[in-house]
């Protein structure tokens, strides 16, 4: 098991018992029956929710798309960069439900092509070149769905690939659990720095 699917686990199990009112310290371990049982209902959701929308509600077309323009970018030469962001996007796009895309520079604090300057000029051109068609087609593939009610939830798949079609350059695609996790270690420093600068105030 990869270091990556144990960190998974170990999030999800520590979710699937604060769920239920279970408190769990750092070194309890989850029960193996409670987890099982909430991850196998997450899962099959989650499945269901990725093959109704890759064969009905747009998913087939959201990757074919991508993959288009993946390629058209790899045969530019100069728009690997971007070539390579579309085919994480392609991927993405087949199951986007229980995932989600986050800056890179919020997993790992380095600068590369897209978290670093060089990165806006990045997004600006893509957004002009093709950027803007691909978030028009998911946004009005977005508003079909939610204007049919139980659409809702694939309509925001489709509006989470319209704000990554804006700028793909620099985002990776992890689990909701891992992008949470990230979102935790954040609230938590920023709450952090603000007690400090409170206490520097009072003294």
């Amino acid at each position: 098991m990869s270091r990556f699917t144990q960190l998974s686990v170990a999030i999800m199990s520590r979710h699937s018992l604060q769920g239920r009112g279970i408190s769990a310290g750092e070194g309890t371990p989850a029960s193996p029956v409670l987890f099982s049982r909430c991850h196998g209902r997450i899962f099959i959701v989650r499945r269901v929710g990725n093959v109704i929308w890759f064969l009905f509600l747009g998913g087939f077309w959201a990757w074919a798309s991508w993959l288009a323009v993946s390629l058209l970018c790899f045969v530019s030469i100069i728009g690997s960069p971007w070539g390579h962001a579309c085919l994480d996007v392609a991927e993405f796009s087949a199951s986007p439900f229980g995932r989600e895309a986050i800056d890179r520079q919020r997993l790992a604090p380095r600068a590369d092509i897209g978290t670093f300057e060089f990165g806006a000029l990045g997004h600006t051109l893509w957004f002009l070149l093709l950027g803007l068609w691909l978030a028009l087609a998911h946004l009005a593939a977005g508003l079909v769905c939610c204007a049919t009610f139980i659409g809702i939830p694939f309509g925001y798949q489709h509006f989470k690939l319209a704000l990554l079609a804006i700028c793909p350059i620099g985002k990776t695609i992890v689990p909701y659990e891992i992008g949470d996790q990230v979102r935790r270690r954040e609230y938590s420093a920023a709450l952090n720095r603000f007690r400090a600068n409170h206490l520097l105030e009072v003294k």
